[in-house]
């Protein structure tokens, strides 16, 4: 199943979105998680190519992948409400950094 979806990545999809518990990073160490993703991520990386983009919608089993974005978020002061199109910002040191 994944060979048939990188391979339709190689026709000229600009973007994969992945929506909610892409992960599972409830059930043991995230970086087990983390390292169980890195091949897939890096197959549909090289076939969406340098112009593409994943999107990582983050659910409740992988939702520590966007918190500490969030918890940065609301250091300072008094953030607005999250929009349909908030893209987060993730820095070294975040799970998600480590699978950018």
């Amino acid at each position: 199943m994944r060979e048939r979806l990188v391979d339709a990545l190689r026709d000229g999809i600009e973007r994969l979105v992945l929506l909610g518990d892409a992960l599972e990073l409830r059930q043991g160490p995230a970086r087990e998680a983390l390292a169980a993703a890195r091949p897939f991520l890096a197959q549909a990386g090289a076939a969406l190519g340098a112009g593409g983009e994943i999107v990582l919608v983050p659910g409740n089993h992988d939702h520590a992948l966007v918190a500490p974005w969030l918890e940065r978020r609301g250091r300072e002061g008094d953030p607005p409400p999250l929009g349909l199109a908030e893209t987060a910002a993730w820095a070294p040191g975040d799970a998600v950094a480590a699978l950018a």
